[in-house]
């Protein structure tokens, strides 16, 4: 599996989770529609992608996923083409990307958690991944000094070159940890299972690791918050008072 030369123009944006630790918190809405400025989460990744000159997006759905359909549209006033994959049973996040394999046989494509708030460079991260020739790129983030950051990802063991040997889901000793934002090529999904649930990074990432895949991280310096949680919930009110229309983090 090789890179192409070419930023991604696809992207799958995973947004059928069932918000269960944080319907509460969150007025029985899909996480993704949390509004912390005057654009909820979904709309300010599907701006950051626009802004990466991404043009094709899929947005899974499945809980409350009519409502996703009636904010976002078609995408246009986002500068990206939205389409719908309704899943009537949670597939996972690979399980997801899976059922849409023809649809991401084109070239390498981005998968973003659409309940992260985030200003991960999408640009760089694509930059990363065609350098290394990469079968998949794993954006993590360095515990230790990301202070804005907050994911329940699995720990994510790096080689000096910055190529993944293992990933430690659950427990582990390394600082870095999966940040939920990923470039892969359309080949990854050939060891995804067919019509059956799959996690990328319990179940798929580790299979291509052992076989010999090249698969590196990208470590994000910035904010990267999965909003999934009450308490995450109140950290990112917290944090959104400092972000910039342009979704930067002010001092």
């Amino acid at each position: 599996m090789t890179a192409t030369t070419k930023s991604p123009a696809t992207a799958l944006v995973l947004a059928a989770g069932a918000s269960t630790r944080i319907r509460t918190a969150a007025g029985q809405i899909p996480k993704p529609l949390i509004r912390l400025t005057a654009e909820t989460i979904l709309e300010m990744n599907l701006r950051n992608l626009a802004s990466a000159s991404v043009r094709r997006v899929w947005i899974n759905l499945n809980y409350k996923g009519d409502l996703i359909e009636q904010v976002i549209g078609d995408g246009a006033r986002y500068g990206v083409q939205v389409r719908y994959s309704r899943e009537a049973t949670l597939m996972g996040t690979a399980g997801a990307a899976k059922r849409l394999q023809r649809e991401l046989s084109e070239g390498t494509f981005f998968v973003v958690y659409g309940d992260n708030l985030s200003d991960l460079d999408l640009g760089a991260l694509s930059a990363l991944h065609r350098a290394r020739s990469a079968a998949a790129t794993i954006t993590v983030f360095d515990e230790r000094t990301a202070t804005h950051s907050g994911i329940a990802g699995g720990r994510i063991v790096l080689e000096p070159d910055g190529r993944i040997s293992r990933i430690d889901e659950g427990s582990g000793t390394s600082h870095y940890v999966n940040a939920g934002a990923y470039v892969l090529e359309p080949e990854i999904l050939d060891a995804v299972p067919a019509d059956a649930p799959s996690d990328f990074a319990r179940e798929v990432f580790p299979s291509v690791i052992a076989s010999g895949s090249r698969v590196y991280a990208y470590v994000h310096t910035g904010y990267c918050l999965a909003v999934d949680t009450p308490v995450a919930l109140e950290r990112a009110r917290a944090l959104a008072k400092r972000i910039d229309a342009g979704g930067h983090l002010l001092p």
